[in-house]
């Protein structure tokens, strides 16, 4: 490992994510070689993801037998995973590999209330919290419904409780209930920037009360899934 005089460190009090100190630090090209072997493994897991979601909810429409809420719910979980990937992941990467600057701008002013509305976390108070938003409220409610559904087949496999039409009521239910939850947090995250030691950073962060901290957004991201 190359050193060199200068150590990128979050200092978010000063004005600035980055603070310049005395420090060893992995040379330029370490870090380009560690974005090139990261942005590899981002595209092997993207593609594949992608095009297996789509496979499955294709395979499923087209196929009469596969219609049962079982398997509605498996499409649930693909749409919700096409989502992540295409809405989190893929502009991830153009940010990444800085393909252009002007369209990772676009990018994080438009996905970053969706980011933080989609996945599991948000920068808040410049901080990475946990919260209850609808990728991971939508898959876990969705899982639980597969296993109330797979209990009355074992249970009571000469009832049907849960009907192909209600399976598709419970879908509409956990996009509500898990878009709800999301609500305030698409409206608190904005895409922001500032001018520091004659630079320009960009940064996705929220405007909410510092009481929702890490440990309170984290407590009731835990209470809403017990």
């Amino acid at each position: 490992m190359n050193c060199t005089v200068t150590y990128p460190r979050e200092d978010y009090q000063n004005g600035s994510m980055f603070q310049y100190i005395n420090a060893c630090y992995p040379s330029k090209q370490n870090y380009q070689d560690n974005l090139i072997k990261t942005c590899a493994i981002s595209f092997f897991v993207l593609i594949p993801g992608i095009l297996g979601n789509i496979f499955l909810i294709i395979i499923v429409k087209r196929t009469r037998s596969l219609h049962s809420a079982t398997n509605y719910y498996l499409v649930n979980l693909a749409v919700i995973d096409l989502s992540i990937a295409l809405g989190n992941a893929l502009p991830y990467l153009i940010y990444e590999l800085e393909l252009l600057q002007t369209l990772s701008n676009i990018l994080g002013f438009l996905v970053c209330p969706f980011n933080s509305f989609t996945q599991s976390k948000s920068q808040l108070n410049f901080h990475l919290i946990a919260s209850s938003v609808t990728s991971v409220s939508g898959n876990t409610l969705t899982l639980t419904m597969i296993a109330v559904d797979r209990y009355f087949g074992i249970m009571h496999p000469l009832k049907s409780y849960i009907t192909d039409r209600r399976a598709s009521h419970f879908i509409l239910l956990i996009w509500m209930i898990s878009s709800a939850l999301a609500f305030p947090i698409f409206f608190y995250s904005s895409w922001k920037f500032r001018i520091w030691n004659n630079r320009i950073e960009f940064f996705c962060s929220g405007n909410i009360h510092p009481r929702f901290d890490l440990r309170y957004s984290s407590r009731i991201s835990s209470d809403s899934f017990q």
